[in-house]
């Protein structure tokens, strides 16, 4: 991030709120946990519930579709992620190819002062990621207190069709936050926060924010491109390294 974002009061307002609803979704996600142990230790399991292996069969199916959807959300975001990004990179670039705050050399400007709007949009984008992340610890710790509650209390085959269940909310959950997350993070850090293209030698060109977990990809050329600020699109990356909830992977 160019040092010239680490002075804005909005900004650093933004980073301490995104900062605050992770914490707190962590902290939320914890205690249904610690609830669901204490549950089963304090009560004593009732007759088991059983259920037919049709009923087993039409449940898994459940999770099952609500498991491909998920996959087919995260798809989509990569091919919007990946066209915003093209039709960025031509709305964004200027002519001599490098990003506002740096020189040809990829130093920083001390001079440079971001404008309102993209402090704003910094500080907008780096709340949500906020956000999205706390959903994400909420989906993941519900669904395993749930399961573990009603496993204890009802019986393993009761634990395992609440977990199917569950899995299948969370994976639901999931894709509601891809859907609604994909003009946010393919639009605006694609287009709004500098999909800026620097011409490298050879003829290729250097983008910012590529697909996945990568955020500069060069391509088609041989030779050393100008630099820009990869830091604008990485607002809440800290955040999301450091402050993973329970969930292990993106989708179960």
């Amino acid at each position: 991030m160019h040092p010239a974002y680490k002075k804005s009061t909005l900004v650093n307002k933004a980073t301490q709120a995104s900062q605050l609803l992770v914490t707190t979704s962590d902290l939320v996600t914890r205690t249904l946990l610690s609830q669901a142990d204490n549950f089963t230790k304090s009560t004593k399991p009732v007759k088991p519930v059983t259920f037919t292996p049709t009923a087993h069969k039409n449940i898994r199916r459940i999770n099952t579709f609500s498991t491909q959807a998920a996959g087919l959300s995260s798809a989509a975001v990569g091919t919007v992620s990946k066209y915003a990004q093209n039709i960025g990179a031509n709305i964004t670039k200027r002519k001599n190819g490098n990003a506002r705050g740096f020189d040809k050399d990829g130093n920083f400007i001390e001079t440079y002062k971001p404008g309102v709007l993209n402090k704003s949009l910094m500080a907008f984008n780096t709340v949500f990621d906020g956000v999205e992340q706390a959903g994400r610890n909420l989906l993941a710790g519900g669904a395993d207190s749930v399961s573990t509650v009603v496993g204890h209390r009802w019986g393993a085959e009761a634990g395992e069709v609440a977990a199917h269940l569950g899995g299948g909310v969370r994976n639901v959950g999931l894709v509601y936050i891809d859907v609604t997350g994909v003009s946010r993070r393919a639009i605006l850090k694609s287009v709004a926060k500098g999909m800026v293209v620097g011409e490298v030698k050879g003829g290729g060109r250097v983008i910012v924010g590529g697909q996945g977990d990568e955020n500069i990809s060069v391509t088609g050329g041989n030779g050393t491109g100008d630099n820009f600020d990869a830091g604008s699109i990485n607002s809440a990356r800290s955040l999301k390294d450091g402050a993973a909830g329970p969930s292990k992977g993106r989708y179960t």
